[in-house]
């Protein structure tokens, strides 16, 4: 006999969500990788001493030009990218990709009824990013914060925002 009846919903994550909302920057990230300024890295793939690796965020892959690179000569995804790094099965690489997004159990995951909509990263990604290129517009036209930095021995910093309490519209993720 039930006593309650369940408030959650399951559903099941498929390849195409996580791929539209998992980001190459994310994984990245969870491995300890960054791009340079002309989004470059050093392959982890092979033993590299000039950025080969190259992400290019639309498509959320990444791409290495060495012909000495296992991967060279084909764009590798999110779920590739775990799959060589961790050297796991194509299921394995998707679970992990599944579990860097919260999600649990095999193939289903539970959301509280009432719980908001999930932002993907990208949208995360885009709202961060205006917002920083808003503070930095900010930034550039504060007399103010910009003796603050100089008086503090920082105008040699080269990335920096300022709230000036104001955006120039609101932003929103979603």
């Amino acid at each position: 006999m039930q006593l309650y009846k369940s408030t959650t919903k399951k559903f099941t994550m498929t390849i195409s969500d996580i791929k539209q909302n998992l980001s190459i920057t994310t994984v990245l990230a969870h491995y300890g990788l960054s791009v340079n300024g002309s989004n470059r890295l050093c392959c982890p793939f092979h033993d590299d001493k000039k950025p080969s690796m190259e992400m290019f965020p639309k498509s959320d892959t990444v791409f290495c030009f060495s012909s000495n690179c296992k991967v060279h000569g084909k764009p590798i995804d999110v779920i590739d990218f775990v799959m060589h790094q961790e050297k796991l099965s194509k299921h394995e690489a998707i679970l992990k990709c599944k579990s860097l997004l919260g999600a649990t159990g095999g193939g289903v995951a539970a959301a509280p009824a009432q719980a908001q909509p999930m932002v993907s990263e990208k949208v995360r990604v885009k709202t961060m990013t205006a917002a920083f290129a808003h503070f930095q517009r900010s930034f550039a036209q504060s007399k103010a914060a910009q003796a603050y930095m100089q008086n503090r021995g920082l105008e040699r910093i080269q990335e920096v925002g300022f709230h000036d309490g104001t955006l120039s519209k609101p932003l929103r993720a979603g």
